[in-house]
């Protein structure tokens, strides 16, 4: 399967590629912000794009979602601390 991440934590992108290589998938680009995946996407035709929900906003993701077959979105821990919490 091939692959476009984008992802603007190297060390997570990095990861991904890693994670994704063990398992026999090819990831034919990694990508730090919205631009750079629309470009991705573009010129690699991937199966599946792999970004972070919210990350890069709806309106920039649409086209991305209709020109692969699937777009996962992917939620990553945060250490931002909820109001509730402070």
């Amino acid at each position: 399967m091939r692959i476009v991440i984008a992802e603007d934590s190297a060390v997570i992108r990095a990861g991904l590629v890693e994670i994704l290589a063990d398992r026999g998938h090819e990831t034919v680009a990694a990508v730090g912000d919205a631009e750079a995946l629309r470009a991705a996407v573009d010129e690699h035709e991937p199966d599946v794009a792999v970004r972070r929900r919210g990350r890069y906003g709806r309106v920039s993701t649409t086209p991305i979602e209709t020109a692969v077959s699937r777009t996962v979105v992917a939620t990553a821990a945060s250490d931002e601390r909820v109001a509730s919490d402070e």
